[in-house]
């Protein structure tokens, strides 16, 4: 069984309750988005969520985020992801800032033959709820990738395509 995961990472992996905290602790000065801090407890979170699928599969983590579409901000997020043992496999195509449509198009373009579930994180549904209603997890980009997001992830994810 593959498992895709599909990643945004603002409001996922850097929320807004750790970013406010990183940014007093750094004396109020401004963060670009390339110092924007990831939120250890999300990444565990998404750690846990990998371990777990590593026992009965293999978890592919694809990056849908808008930091795919910078050659720096992906490598930035995968050396921050790697420092808790995950990697990014891969990213979807940009199609107009149309998430939906990029996530479906990568399905498509894979041609997957085996046995697959996947499952999408993310904090803004853009156009992603109307066309995988059952395949969204929606995170509260203030709090980031809880643990109530992994369990429903897994729900999903235990439901084939």
């Amino acid at each position: 069984m593959i498992y895709y995961i599909f990643l945004d990472v603002d409001g996922v992996l850097n929320d807004e309750d750790y970013t406010i905290q990183c940014y007093e602790k750094n004396g109020g000065f401004p963060m670009h988005m390339n110092f924007a801090p990831f939120d250890p407890r999300a990444l565990n979170n998404l750690m846990y969520l990998i371990q777990r699928l590593r026992k009965t599969g293999v978890p592919k983590i694809i990056l849908s985020s808008t930091w795919r579409l910078d050659d720096t901000d992906t490598e930035i997020v995968k050396a921050r992801i790697a420092e808790y043992g995950l990697r990014i496999e891969n990213k979807t195509p940009y199609i107009h800032s149309n998430r939906g449509e990029e996530i479906e198009v990568f399905l498509q373009e894979q041609k997957i033959e085996e046995d697959y579930s996947f499952v999408i994180l993310d904090d803004d549904c853009f156009d992603i709820k109307s066309k995988f209603p059952d395949r969204l997890v929606l995170v509260d980009r203030y709090y980031g990738l809880s643990m109530k997001d992994i369990k429903k992830a897994q729900e999903i994810l235990e439901r084939k395509v």
